[in-house]
This record gives structure tokens, C-alpha cells and sequence, in this order.
């Protein structure tokens, strides 16, 4: 059996897409949530669309501040934060679309690099072809020595 450039690509983009995955499942299922709350550091800093808040939070009866650069739409609300057990000093804000969707555009670089290795080491016949292409030195003419 022969796979062709692009069945080879696909296949190892899937394996790609699939370990991915399975990293950000098991991500999800040893982390613990709780529930904290975004303070803006300075006030005059919601005018911005951005600004550096804290991030407010508690485990058990221990609180816990992380700073971050957030909207500042965020301000003084209640949201979800993602931690791991032996990490909570760590605490994340957590979204779907931060922590499934934009961590999936780390996806690219190794595609990339996968799509370039298929595309390029690889011949149309199947087989893999790797070489340097070198200039060769001339040897002068001696016709009229």
C-alpha cells in the first residue's frame, strides 16, 4: 500500500489534531475550577480597552492573587478560574474559546513543519528523496592548450 502526498498529510495532520485534543482533555480533567473575581489595579485604567488586573480568587479558605492583562469589560465580575491541584498559585481565567480555541493556534507551527517535510521530502512515486543540490566546480576547457 502507497500513500500519496496528500493522504500522508492528512493522516498526519489528523494524528496531529488528535493528540492535541486528547492533551487539552486530559488538561481539563485534572484541573479543578473554582470561582474569582477581577479587580482593576488602577481606575483610571478603565477608559482603556485593556487593562492589568488581579485576579481574585479562593481555595478552601486560602486567597490567592494572580495578576493579568485582561478587557476591561471584565472588571469587577465574577468568573471561572482554572487551576491545577498542585499548582494553585497558578490559577487561570478560564473560557472555552481561550482554552480550547486559541491554544489550537499552536496547532499551525508543527502543520507547518509537517506539511513542508511531506511536501518537499517526498516524491510524487512515493519515495523519500533528500539531497543537497551543490554547484559543481567547472574544469577549464583545454582545447587550446
Amino acid at each position: 500500500m502507497t500513500f500519496n502526498r496528500l493522504t500522508l498529510f492528512l493522516t498526519g495532520f489528523a494524528i496531529l489534531v488528535g493528540l492535541y485534543f486528547l492533551q487539552r482533555v486530559l488538561t481539563y480533567h485534572r484541573s479543578e475550577f473554582t470561582h474569582g473575581i477581577l479587580l482593576c489595579k488602577n481606575p483610571d485604567d478603565l477608559q482603556y480597552y485593556e487593562a492589568e488586573m488581579e485576579l481574585h480568587y479562593y481555595i478552601g479558605i486560602k486567597e490567592y492573587v494572580t495578576e493579568v492583562f485582561l478587557p476591561t469589560e471584565l472588571a469587577f465580575r465574577p468568573v471561572t478560574v482554572r487551576y491545577l491541584p498542585d499548582k494553585p498559585e497558578k490559577g487561570r481565567l478560564y473560557t472555552v474559546r481561550d482554552f480550547w480555541f486559541l491554544s489550537a493556534l499552536w496547532l499551525l507551527l508543527p502543520t507547518m513543519v509537517w506539511g513542508a517535510l511531506v511536501f518537499t521530502l517526498l516524491t510524487e512515486n512515493g519515495r523519500i528523496q533528500f539531497g543537497l543540490a551543490m554547484r559543481t566546480k567547472e574544469k577549464p576547457n583545454d582545447k587550446f592548450s
